[in-house]
């Protein structure tokens, strides 16, 4: 993605935007006149999407520190992005910002404010850091499947992305007609939606910020009125509760609705800015544009969605908000489970695995090349970092011994360093086609280690694929790494053509005569044979024109 590009949804579609007009970060010096030049410039066919940070609203209510107050990007016009399908990313280290007697602790002192009648509901929060590898987009694309909302967005501002899968809206405004639909309250699906709707604690949240909310929109609006109370919505992992507060504006104002209503109640509590003194005291970092919002404004709308369940990714490194309602009747356990429940979605259909394939030998009682397969994974938990010790790993190994028969064993470790260990019959090399694969640039994070990110082609019919790049460079089978003998030769491509360098291929180079370096589909043409090494088949190797000749196996492209 180029930078200032921006994918969000409007009803039924994706759309993209790129190449902005303009770029605007707010502070306290221009943040009116901002807001009014992007009103004009909506209403005059444009495109304005804002980030608006928490910090906006510290300004707003305590006339707080001016600085950082977020982001207006000007746009022209819209396109359809092209989105594909792509698992090109992987987390790893989940862990939440604070401990759970931190936490805890944190809570006590809210309730001891509760309890004065200095505030009524405190959205406390915390955060989630994590390590991100690969491809943002290929996130988003991923959220999509997972997490689809109305309001899915990636933006990439620099160096920094924005992934949000918020289905929580803040307002849309429409002509003079604007409504809000705050969320509060959060149980697990297999609680149930009634258990939802009928709980004690769940219920007061939601109530007292529809009157929060009531009366931030009676100071911009007539006719303020509820026309839906305490609605269940289901979500992947969760249930929400809901409600809706309508109202006529007296003015269409961009600035005079985000002065009125930023930031929303549902993210702070009641009353607003007593509420707002005690989260700025308690709370150890601060939130940035978690519970601020992202929105659009258009010719005819205004939609501005609040900055829930929203990842920020920079230089590997990646944070996200979480939080919950805290009232007298909230129990410190429970609201730190909530919290833990609301992560979920990071890792949600994209569990992600580091492993090796190693065969067991059963006459010799032993896994072959052990120390090399162990040396391998090791480097690459190190480069994800997962935490997993190698001790632990051979001690898992070794408890898997008894194999009456030659066995592929997988050892695997998923992001959170849990180990596994899984054994599947030998399948020797087998004589047919061999294939040639065309494969898209990748992530060298997912092509040189051996993860569940690999791309897995059906071998049936074929005895390897060779995998080449756009340009005809080759790198690798689909299981297996490539050499080409020419006599006495053998050539095979650098591990910085972007291919996974196996056990078996360091073996192979060192036993043999082989030179390194790249290798192009013409070269087929002049080699004498294939070579495939696999550390749990072996190698197999196939002189071309006796193959070609006998039709054990034909260089073929298959349909893609």
């Amino acid at each position: 993605m180029d930078d200032f590009t921006v994918i969000t949804k409007l009803p039924g579609r994706l759309v993209k935007f790129s190449s902005p007009e303009e770029v605007i970060n707010l502070s306290s010096a221009n943040f009116s006149d901002a807001l009014r030049f992007a009103q004009e410039y909506a209403e005059n066919g444009g495109y304005v999407v804002s980030i608006l940070n928490y910090q906006l609203g510290e300004y707003l209510v305590n006339q707080a520190d001016g600085s950082n107050l977020g982001t207006l990007l000007f746009y022209k016009t819209c396109s359809k992005p092209a989105i594909r399908p792509c698992s090109d990313f992987a987390v790893t280290g989940i862990r939440l910002s604070q401990s759970r007697s931190d936490y805890c602790n944190a809570l006590a002192e809210i309730k001891a404010e509760l309890e004065a009648g200095r505030t009524y509901q405190v959205n406390y929060t915390t955060s989630v850091d994590f390590n991100f590898f690969g491809c943002p987009l290929a996130f988003f694309i991923h959220s999509l499947k997972t997490q689809p909302t109305a309001y899915n967005t990636i933006i990439k501002l620099q160096d920094r992305y924005i992934i949000s899968a918020t289905p929580e809206l803040f307002f849309c405004a429409e002509g003079r007609s604007i409504y809000s639909r705050p969320m509060k309250g959060t149980c697990r699906l297999e609680q149930g939606e009634d258990f939802l709707r009928n709980d004690e604690k769940n219920v007061a949240e939601n109530v007292m910020i529809v009157d929060l909310l009531r009366n931030d929109l009676n100071r911009i609006c007539d006719n303020v009125h509820v026309p839906e109370l305490l609605e269940v919505e289901e979500y992947k992992s969760l249930y929400q509760m809901t409600s809706k507060i309508c109202g006529t504006l007296r003015e269409k104002s961009f600035l005079k609705i985000i002065e009125a209503l930023f930031p929303c109640g549902s993210i702070t509590g009641a009353p607003k800015k007593s509420t707002m003194d005690i989260i700025r005291r308690v709370e150890s970092s601060s939130r940035g544009l978690y519970t601020g919002s992202i929105g659009l404004n258009s010719k005819d709308r205004m939609l501005h969605a609040i900055a829930i369940r929203t990842v920020e990714i920079e230089n590997g490194k990646a944070r996200m908000g979480a939080g919950s309602g805290i009232t007298v009747c909230s129990e410190p356990a429970e609201e730190y489970e909530e919290t833990l429940l609301k992560t979920k979605f990071i890792e949600a259909g994209s569990e992600f695995r580091v492993f090796e394939s190693i065969l067991w030998d059963s006459k010799k009682r032993e896994f072959a090349r052990l120390n090399e397969h162990l040396e391998r994974i090791m480097k690459s938990l190190g480069f994800f970092k997962i935490p997993c010790s190698r001790e632990a790993l051979r001690e898992r190994l070794l408890s898997a011994l008894g194999f009456s028969s030659d066995k592929r064993v997988r050892l695997s470790v998923n992001s959170r360093g849990k180990i596994a260990v899984e054994s599947f019959p030998l399948i020797p090399w087998k004589q047919g086609w061999i294939g040639l694969r065309q494969v898209p640039s990748r992530p060298k994070a997912f092509t040189m280690h051996k993860t569940s990110r690999r791309l897995n082609l059906d071998l049936k019919n074929f005895t390897e694929h060779i995998l080449h790049t756009s340009s005809g460079e080759l790198l690798e089978g689909s299981i297996s790494n490539l050499f080409l003998r020419f006599a006495d030769r053998c050539i095979t491509p650098p591990a910085e053509s972007g291919l996974l360098p196996g056990v078996e291929r360091a073996a192979f180079i060192r036993e043999n005569n082989v030179l390194v370096r790249r290798l192009y589909l013409q070269d087929l043409l002049k080699a004498d044979a294939i070579v495939f090494t696999n550390s749990v088949r072996g190698c197999i190797e196939l002189k071309l024109p006796e193959c070609i000749e006998k039709r054990s196996c034909v260089l073929q492209t298959p349909s893609q």
